[in-house]
């Protein structure tokens, strides 16, 4: 499968021909109920709707490395360094309802 998406400004796009920006080391997390999320550096937490590459953003960076995301007790747990890369910021997040 292919996706392509992309945002503008604001926390909501639709999908658009070329993003504004580089979704830098994208990482994409299937989770259990069946959505997607998908993050990178320096960009949050997005859910993708996989059918029309919406994506709505969630939550904000906790730090400015390339992402760990992990789902796990109904929470995503999220790893990023700083920008001095000298601290791993580690922080849960609640998964939005449907």
């Amino acid at each position: 499968m292919e996706i392509s998406a992309a945002w503008e400004n604001g926390n909501t796009s639709t999908p658009t021909e070329g993003a504004p920006a580089p979704f830098a080391g994208p990482k994409l997390v299937s989770l259990s109920d069946g959505r997607v999320v998908a993050s990178g550096r320096n960009l949050g937490l997005w859910l993708l709707d996989v059918e029309t590459g919406l994506l709505t953003q969630f939550a904000q960076p906790i730090g400015n490395s390339y992402p760990g995301v992990v789902e796990y007790e109904e929470k995503l747990w999220v790893t990023s360094g700083t920008a001095n890369v000298d601290a791993v910021v580690f922080s849960a997040f609640d998964i939005p309802a449907k």
